[in-house]
């Protein structure tokens, strides 16, 4: 029973570890769980390991120095649940097909060197939960194909080039937990169906174009602990009725043509969960700031 774990799941988290993956790995057509985190692993992923394994179900190499692109069609006959790659250097388009498309439920490929476009083949990974594209160098707009994917809770694609606006069709994705899409060029109006994502924890479109003034639509998503609104082009006042989002830890809102003062309803969210408040005090009053720029 013992040989049998060996064979079928390879764990090496901070091990420091070198090299590269070796050819041999096509032997291990049995492994379940690759999972080697955090080390120093260069080269890039063996094309004859994705073609022998048939039983992986988790392929996690996040944090090495792993290159190359990665293929489309990679495990095609591996059950793939898990596929994390972030934090590497893997270049070239999106993959839109990683071990059979029909079981994949997480695929993290941020903080890597991606291309091109969001592909609307996307929408092939059909039971995706959490998906994060976060700072690559991918270009255009969000494709429509992620607004069907309607098992989202995490949408990560910040820190891309990301251009056009947010579709009304965001309201589609009531299961999102996260929804990070600052650091990009999107711009216009935040549409109003995004305030039906009442399932919301983080909101972050900080550092982007967005425009208009601050909805009292927010008050729908009641469990919003993060709100990220800095460096966009938002003006107006703070509406008093904010201090009724009372699970907010973070509220960033520097960057912004925002006037008036920060009300007091929301100075006293700071007596409970509100840990971070940040804003331009040059610009409007804020005696209760944490971060005060």
């Amino acid at each position: 029973m013992k040989l049998l774990t060996l064979i079928c799941v390879a764990n090496a988290e901070g091990n420091k570890l070198v090299g590269t993956l070796p050819f041999e790995m096509k032997l291990l057509s049995g492994m379940t769980d690759l999972v080697i985190v955090n080390n120093t692993i260069k080269g890039t992923l063996p094309i004859t390991f994705g073609e022998e394994a048939e039983s992986l179900r988790s392929l996690l190499l996040p944090y090495n120095e792993l290159t190359g692109s990665i293929p489309q069609n990679y495990l095609r006959n591996s059950p793939l649940e898990f596929v994390h790659l972030g934090n590497n250097d893997f270049s070239g388009p999106i993959p839109t097909n990683i071990g059979n498309a029909t079981y994949l439920q997480q695929l993290d490929l941020s903080e890597n060197l991606m291309t091109g476009t969001i592909p609307e083949e996307i929408r092939e990974y059909k039971v995706l939960e959490a998906l994060s594209l976060a700072n690559n160098t991918l270009q255009g707009t969000i494709p429509g194909a992620l607004y069907e994917m309607t098992g989202l809770k995490l949408l990560h694609l910040n820190g891309n080039a990301l251009t056009g606006t947010m579709s009304s069709f965001i309201g589609g994705l009531s299961s999102l937990m996260e929804l990070h899409v600052g650091r990009s060029e999107l711009s216009g109006y935040i549409p109003d169906e995004l305030y039906s994502l009442t399932n919301l924890v983080e909101l972050d479109i900080g550092q982007a174009l967005f425009t208009g003034r601050l909805s009292l639509g927010f008050l729908n998503l009641e469990d919003l602990e993060k709100l990220i609104i800095s460096d966009n082009e938002l003006s107006g006042t703070i509406p008093f009725e904010f201090g009724q989002l009372v699970r907010l830890s973070d509220f960033n809102l520097e960057g912004n043509e925002f006037f008036g003062a920060i009300p007091e309803s929301v100075c006293l969210l700071r007596e409970t969960n509100l840990e971070v408040l940040t804003a331009n005090c040059d610009r409007i009053t804020c005696d209760c700031c944490s971060d005060c720029l």
